[in-house]
C-alpha cells in the first residue's frame, strides 16, 4: 500500500503542474508594467532595439521622445526601451543586454527621475522579473548583497505563479473589472509601442486639474539613493566602455509646478549631483529642457508630456543631434545644453 504523499509534496506538485499550465494564455496576466519588460525583452531578442539612438530611463522617457520625430530630422533611427517606474538598476541591465550584440546604438538618451532615483530601488525592483535574466539577477545579488530583496526577485524571476499572483488573485477572486481595464490599456499601451518604436504615444485631451504642488512635494529633500548611483555610474562607465555616448536628458515638467521648483530652488541638490557625476564622465553630455515652457496642454496628467509635446521636445533633441557633427568638426562642445524653443519645431536651441 503506497503511503499517503504529505500536504507539502502534494502542493508542490500541485504547483509545478500549474506552472506548466500558466504559459498558455500568458496575455491575461501582465500589467501594464510588467508588459513594457515584456515589450522590451521581445524587442531586445528580435534584433528591433538595434537602432541609432536607444531611449532608456523612466516613463518621463517613454511618453517624451518621439522615434520618429528624431528620425525625421537626423535620417537615424531611434528605439524606446524606457519603462514606468524604472529605476537606474533595471536601465544597466536593458542597457547591458542592448550593448551586447554589434552593431549596438551610437548613443542614447536617459533620465533619472528625482523620485524614483531617491527611493530605495528594492521597492520596484520586483517588476523587472519579467527581464532579467538568471546571470543578471546573479550580478544583483554580487553588487547589493541584499538577500532578502534577492530571493523575493529569485522566485519573482523562476516561477510566474509567484509573479502574477496580484493579477491571478484580481481575475478569480476580488476585483474582475479592475483587472479587465488593466489589460485594455496593456492592449492600447502594446499597440502604441509597436507603432511607435517603443513610445508610448498619449494623445491630446483635456485634463482635470492636476494636483501639481505633488511633484513640488517630491523633490524636498532630495538625496539619491547609494544604490541608484552605483548603478548610474555602472551605466555611464558601460556605455564609455562601448564608445557610447550618453545624453542625460532632463525633461520638462507642468509649467506651474516648474515655475514654484525654480522660485523655491528644489532643483539645485538634483543639478549639483548631475554636475558631480558629470564632471567625472567626458562621454556624458547634460540636455536641459526644464525651461521649455511648453503650456499644460503639452501634458497629460500634469507630469508626462503627451504626442504634441513629444513631437516639441523630440524636435529640439533632434535639431541639436544634426548639429552634434559639425560641433565635433569644430572641436567645441558644450557639456551642458540648455534646451530652448520659440515654437513646436524647437527652432533656437541656446
Amino acid at each position: 500500500m503506497p503511503k499517503r504523499l504529505s500536504p507539502f509534496i502534494s502542493a508542490l506538485l500541485i504547483y509545478c503542474l500549474a506552472q506548466q499550465i500558466l504559459p498558455l494564455a500568458p496575455a491575461q496576466l501582465y500589467n501594464p508594467i510588467s508588459a513594457n519588460y515584456r515589450f522590451c525583452r521581445r524587442s531586445l531578442k528580435a534584433g528591433l532595439a538595434k537602432a541609432d539612438y536607444l531611449c532608456i530611463g523612466d516613463s518621463m522617457v517613454k511618453y517624451g521622445i518621439s522615434s520618429s520625430a528624431i528620425r525625421t530630422l537626423t535620417g537615424k533611427t531611434t528605439f524606446n526601451l524606457a519603462g514606468p517606474g524604472a529605476c537606474a538598476v533595471v536601465n544597466y541591465y536593458i542597457l547591458s543586454e542592448a550593448l551586447s550584440d554589434t552593431p549596438h546604438a551610437k548613443a542614447i538618451i536617459i533620465d533619472f527621475e528625482p523620485l524614483i532615483t531617491k527611493n530605495n530601488p528594492w521597492e520596484t525592483l520586483n517588476a523587472s522579473s519579467e527581464i532579467l535574466t538568471c546571470g543578471e539577477w546573479l550580478d544583483l545579488c554580487r553588487n547589493t548583497k541584499n538577500f532578502d530583496g534577492c530571493s523575493s526577485l529569485f522566485l519573482q524571476i523562476a516561477f510566474p505563479l509567484y509573479r502574477f499572483h496580484r493579477e491571478i488573485c484580481l481575475n478569480l477572486f476580488d476585483k474582475p473589472e479592475t483587472r479587465r481595464k488593466e489589460l485594455e490599456m496593456v492592449q492600447m499601451f502594446e499597440k502604441s509601442w509597436y507603432e511607435n518604436s517603443g513610445q508610448t504615444c498619449a494623445e491630446p485631451k483635456p485634463e482635470p486639474a492636476y494636483p501639481w504642488l505633488e511633484i513640488v512635494k517630491e523633490r524636498v529633500p532630495w538625496t539619491c539613493h547609494p544604490l541608484n548611483e552605483k548603478y548610474i555610474e555602472r551605466i555611464f562607465k558601460l556605455a564609455k566602455s562601448k564608445g557610447v555616448e550618453v545624453f542625460w536628458l532632463l525633461p520638462p515638467l507642468h509649467p506651474l509646478a516648474q515655475a514654484e521648483v525654480t522660485r523655491l530652488g528644489l532643483d539645485q541638490s538634483y543639478v549639483a549631483f548631475a554636475r558631480q557625476l558629470q564632471s567625472r564622465f567626458d562621454n556624458v553630455t547634460i540636455l536641459d529642457g526644464r525651461f521649455l515652457h511648453y503650456d499644460a496642454s503639452s501634458f497629460i496628467g500634469g507630469t508626462h508630456l503627451n504626442s504634441n509635446g513629444a513631437k516639441a521636445l523630440s524636435c529640439c533633441i533632434g535639431k541639436y543631434f544634426s548639429l552634434c557633427d559639425s560641433a565635433k568638426s569644430s572641436g567645441v562642445k558644450s557639456k551642458w545644453v540648455i534646451l530652448k524653443a520659440t515654437d513646436r519645431s524647437g527652432a533656437k536651441l541656446f
